[in-house]
């Protein structure tokens, strides 16, 4: 069987833990409890090198030692491109994973190249479009991102997240209405950007001069969520200006 140092370094913990228990270590209970999360683990990462004995293209075998191994990044990492370079059923969660180690790093064209990868696939990975498109948005490059964040809403029209992006996008790009429309549709309903929404709505009114809409969004976010200061503020700032 085939291993690499995040078996190793599995290994070696389950037998030092033992060894202290055996030994008459005082925190038993630590111990205990350290042997219940190594041991399945250590069985997984074993069940999976054996698999890869036999198959060692396998991307699945490959993505699962990418999180079990998480603990060693150069072991971890080694297996996410093996899944990534094999993926072939194309699986839009793999592209993602490299994507989003990348991501982290700063590493954005590299990330880029991997969204990509998971977006142009029939269907797209859902957050990797939504990633893409904000990383776009944050180099100004609203139409790419308009793009990108439209074929997501095409294969998840009730992803929430595809909403405020689409609508700050166009907003930048200076699309005031059509960005106004992605943010009205968010405050129909409670959601997790429903609070932002109601903030960015009276701003489009507002940028639009539409002060009394304005002030109907910003009032709205004061009564229905009082603990954010943008309401009050938003409407002290009304006050002057009317």
């Amino acid at each position: 069987m085939q291993t690499f140092a995040g078996y190793e370094v599995l290994l070696t913990l389950y037998k030092d833990i033992t060894l202290w228990l055996c030994t008459g270590y005082t925190d038993v209970p630590a111990c205990s409890f350290s042997l219940s999360i190594i041991f399945p683990s250590l069985m997984a990462v074993e069940d999976c090198y054996k698999g890869l004995d036999k198959e060692p293209a396998n991307a699945d075998l490959h993505f699962t030692l990418y999180n079990l191994l998480k603990f060693n990044r150069s072991v971890s990492m080694f297996h996410l491109e093996q899944a990534v370079e094999n993926n072939q059923e194309k699986y839009g969660f793999l592209y993602f994973s490299a994507a989003s180690e990348f991501y982290n790093k700063r590493e954005l064209n590299q990330a880029k190249k991997y969204l990509w990868k998971s977006v142009e696939l029939n269907p797209p990975d859902r957050d990797a479009c939504a990633l893409l498109g904000e990383i776009y948005r944050k180099e100004n490059k609203f139409n790419t991102s308009v793009k990108i964040l439209k074929r997501g809403l095409k294969y998840y029209p009730d992803y929430p997240v595809y909403y405020i992006l689409m609508g700050t996008a166009l907003l930048n790009n200076g699309s005031i209405r059509q960005g106004l429309a992605y943010f009205l549709f968010l405050t129909e309903t409670d959601n997790e950007f429903t609070e932002l929404a109601l903030f960015k709505a009276g701003l489009c009114y507002l940028m639009a001069g539409l002060y009394d809409r304005a002030i109907e969004k910003f009032t709205g976010l004061s009564l229905k969520y009082p603990s954010n200061p943008r309401g009050p503020y938003a409407l002290e700032f009304m006050d002057k200006i009317k």
